[in-house]
């Protein structure tokens, strides 16, 4: 028989978007104002990202997050 991923197995890829730039709460030193978004795919989130803001200063700057991060874990969680 062979093995199926199935959706909670299947390896998921993450990206935040910072809409204003990169930027942390000065008194939590969480990220601020940032949404998360999972992709299927390393290639998919790489392209994703490629189309967000150019500096890290820049409104809708994008990267990759692994799923290991705290605060990823801490989004899906509270979902």
């Amino acid at each position: 028989m062979k093995m199926t991923k199935t959706d909670e197995t299947a390896r998921n890829y993450y990206a935040i978007e910072w809409s204003m730039g990169r930027a942390v709460c000065a008194n939590t030193g969480d990220r601020y104002a940032v949404s998360y978004h999972s992709f299927p795919s390393h290639a998919a989130r790489d392209l994703w990202c490629i189309e967000g803001g150019d500096f890290i200063t820049s409104p809708r700057y994008r990267e990759g997050v692994l799923s290991t991060d705290t605060e990823l874990k801490r989004h899906i969680r509270n979902r």
